[in-house]
């Protein structure tokens, strides 16, 4: 029980009170019955002895009923982890004590015995079915061996039939129980198995749209965003500026110190823009030592200011493979205009890292 899910253990404490309440409800059914009884045969038959019933067929069985339910109510109060164990019992106990004081005036009495496996059933035990079968078994042969007045062929007969009907719902609980854990077992592997996909639907669409070494946006998922971004942008206009930004002298840090600290400066060049962006913006690896970036609903001064702090800080990072040397980036940015296309917009940003390029690097050109 401690390693169930919170929704399990409510849904199991849900059937768990209404198998409490159906005891209630027993007991409510069973002195409607005690008093209708009493109604008619004081009506209808001159030797109905009116004290001799109460005692011993009302005070005393509803009186040891009433005890046994409010002692159950307090122990699913003060021991809540036995309380699958406290149901059982009591249900044991209610139809016992029932079948005790009913059965030998009413026909049919002794099939309130199965309330234990009922309640069994309820909270998906199947061991408890087996006990209830058990113990019922034992005590209707101690019913008919020792209880006054039940001595007698049709007593016999109605406990042979009882025992018929407990031995087959018993088979039936057990059963079905069983026919629902294999259920379970399908579904909650069902379960799984679409858990499984949709993981694996995730990771491969995360590798479709990620670059590995970054861990940036890539190539294609920058001209999907970009051309949905520019057809909203021209439907109702909004701040937008493109960043084409390209680390200075790459191919010479790849000759000098090898590929992988050309991986571990563009790994760190990505960090460093991913920690500039907000929540509407975009980054992208665009390609070798290439980065896009769009940014929305901003100024274009407040874009300046973004870009040239993330050039600033490339600057200022000294690669220890690289011998305490730091590396520059070129930035081309440009404005959005009304009624320019994807490629215009791309274009011109392009235009402006070039022109950052040729004019001595390490800069940025608006356009």
């Amino acid at each position: 029980m401690r390693n169930e899910r919170p929704s399990s253990v409510q849904a199991s404490d849900k059937w768990m009170r209404m198998v409490v309440n159906g005891y209630w409800i027993t007991l409510a059914v069973t002195v409607l019955g005690q008093i209708a009884v009493y109604a008619v045969s004081e009506r209808t038959n001159n030797a109905f002895d009116a004290s001799e019933y109460m005692k011993h067929y009302v005070w005393l069985p509803d009186v040891i009923l009433v005890v046994l339910l409010g002692g159950l109510e307090a122990a699913l109060r003060k021991l809540p982890e036995r309380k699958d164990a406290a149901i059982f019992i009591a249900g044991m106990l209610l139809a016992m004590t029932l079948a005790f004081f009913m059965s030998a005036k009413l026909p049919g009495a002794l099939v309130i015995l199965l309330l234990p496996m009922l309640a069994g059933m309820f909270m998906l035990k199947p061991s408890y079915i087996h006990i209830a079968l058990g113990v019922n078994g034992v005590y209707l042969l101690l019913l008919f061996a020792f209880a006054p007045g039940r001595q007698s062929l049709p007593f016999f007969c109605e406990m042979a039939i009882v025992a018929f009907v407990l031995l087959a719902a018993a088979f039936s609980g057990v059963g079905v129980l069983k026919r629902g854990s294999d259920l379970f077992a399908v579904l909650e592997k069902s379960h799984k198995s679409v858990q499984e996909l949709l993981v694996k639907n995730a990771m491969m669409d995360r590798m479709n749209k990620i670059d590995a070494l970054t861990e940036l946006y890539n190539h294609k998922t920058y001209h999907e965003y970009a051309e949905k971004l520019a057809e909203q942008q021209q439907r109702s206009e909004f701040p937008l500026q493109v960043a084409m930004m390209d680390v200075d002298n790459f191919k010479l840090v790849n000759d000098t110190y090898g590929h992988w600290v050309g991986d571990i400066v563009l790994r760190r060049v990505a960090e460093i823009i991913r920690e500039h962006m907000e929540a509407d913006d975009f980054a992208a690896r665009y390609g070798g030592e290439e980065f896009i970036v769009l940014l929305t609903l901003k100024p274009v001064e407040q874009s300046i200011m973004v870009v040239e702090a993330i050039r600033r800080t490339v600057a200022e990072v000294r690669f220890e493979e690289m011998g305490g040397r730091s590396v520059t980036i070129s930035i081309g940015l440009h404005d959005f205009a009304q009624g320019e296309s994807k490629a215009d917009f791309f274009r011109i940003a392009d235009a402006a890292l070039y022109e950052a390029k040729k004019t001595g690097k390490n800069k940025t050109v608006i356009r």
